[in-house]
């Protein structure tokens, strides 16, 4: 049977008959919008492989005692894939980390490329990534997953190949016409890291795919058509989900 997830930031030293509060957000999410009842089971988790089974406890006056029945610390369920993405229009961006969070790669790194968006200023970016996170959040507990992706805040893409060095890269490529994601996600071997490096719009500059190449990224294509940024790095994870999962135990 499957229960109600909530989000808990800190679960340092819960143990079955701990007592905790949920937030006033997520209280208000248990309260008003599904009207759970004292005595009815939910699951907490916090991101980092923590999963608690708890009973409604009672009531405060801003949010919800709950009452720990189980805990256990689960296996890592992200995918060995790192995200590297070119930065996006806000709502673009957002919707992207909706979906990776649902397939479940290990991080998500937001690059500037000499195409993409420019990111704002520091405060700015500061509300964007903790929006990001706000939204990674809210999607972990809808696709009951455990481990929340890393996501940092925008940063060169030179800096992002350098924190993926060892990793098989792969760089999409809408020009590539003999080599495929698919076939080389299966030759690579289901034990490697991964990274998977997505352009902007107007694809990576000549300089990037050349540096990109040089840092042994491997140029590869989804298909026949030209896929928007976003489309092509959910569509490049779905790939690699469906091949990396076909060699994990699921349940």
């Amino acid at each position: 049977m499957s229960f109600p997830r909530f989000f808990l930031e800190d679960a340092t030293g819960l143990k079955p008959g701990s007592t905790v509060e949920l937030s006033e957000q997520e209280g208000s999410h248990l309260k008003t919008v599904l009207r759970i009842k004292p005595e009815e089971t939910v699951e907490l988790v916090n991101g980092n492989g923590f999963l608690a089974s708890a009973r409604v406890s009672g009531f405060t006056k801003r949010s919800v005692l709950l009452y720990i029945t189980s805990v256990a610390q689960m296996e890592d369920d992200r995918l060995p894939v790192t995200l590297i993405v070119s930065m996006l229009k806000a709502e673009r961006m957002d919707w992207l980390v909706e979906k990776a969070t649902e397939l479940g790669p290990l991080a998500i790194l937001p690059v500037i490329t000499e195409r993409s968006v420019r990111p704002s200023h520091n405060t700015r970016e500061m509300s964007r990534l903790k929006r990001w996170s706000a939204i990674a959040c809210q999607t972990l507990k809808q696709c009951k997953g455990v481990y929340l992706p890393l996501i940092d805040h925008p940063i060169p893409l030179t800096d992002a190949v350098k924190k993926t060095l060892g990793c098989k890269g792969f760089m999409l490529n809408e020009m590539e016409k003999k080599s495929f994601l698919n076939s080389s996600c299966v030759t690579s071997g289901s034990s490697s890291m991964f990274s998977l490096c997505i352009g902007p719009e107007g694809a990576f500059t000549p300089q990037e795919s050349r540096m990109l190449l040089e840092a042994e990224f491997e140029s590869v294509s989804l298909g026949r058509r030209i896929l928007r940024a976003e489309t092509a790095a959910i569509a490049a994870l779905g790939v690699m989900s469906s091949i990396l999962n076909a060699t994990r135990t699921l349940f």
